[in-house]
């Protein structure tokens, strides 16, 4: 399980964005990939309210940028927030109309949606954006890279809307 520190990203005017991990650039469909939201929706759900949070609904746009970005780590064989010369998840974000504030938690190498969130509960910056009570709004996917044994690459995308 790899895990990153949490990073603020100010937007200015236009919202706050929090990440959990690191670097993102474009969506290539060559490499297969299934949003799992529904999947993840009742743990996610199960986790914040067990810790006074309020629970988050499925956000269409939100998994639909999980896929991509799950899609692009797979491509690259790389977890990282932002690949590619100038990738940054704030526009990446605006660009797929997510709703700011938004976070997005990455993993790579859980077998199951079940491990992926279990990692990032137990990790602290990831654990505070899925708790960070802004959010309302969930998308979860996994992307499988053709290579490589076929890592899973995971992405969940936390969204103000």
């Amino acid at each position: 399980m790899q895990t990153r520190r949490f990073v603020l990203l100010g937007s200015g005017a236009a919202g706050l964005a929090l990440i959990a991990g690191c670097s993102t650039l474009g969506t290539r469909s060559s490499i297969p990939g299934q949003v799992v939201t529904m999947d993840a929706i009742e743990r996610v759900n199960a986790f914040r309210v067990a810790n006074g949070r309020t629970p988050l609904r499925h956000d269409a746009r939100a998994s639909e940028a999980a896929l991509s970005h799950a899609r692009t780590m797979a491509e690259n064989r790389r977890m990282a927030h932002n690949i590619g010369v100038g990738a940054d998840f704030v526009q990446r974000m605006k660009g797929q109309n997510v709703t700011l504030p938004a976070a997005e938690n990455i993993a790579t190498g859980q077998a199951t949606v079940d491990r992926a969130l279990l990692a990032w509960e137990v990790s602290a910056s990831h654990r505070a954006n899925t708790l960070d009570p802004r959010f309302t709004g969930l998308g979860v996917a996994m992307a499988q890279d053709t290579g490589n044994g076929g890592a899973p690459y995971w992405a969940m995308i936390l969204s103000g809307g």
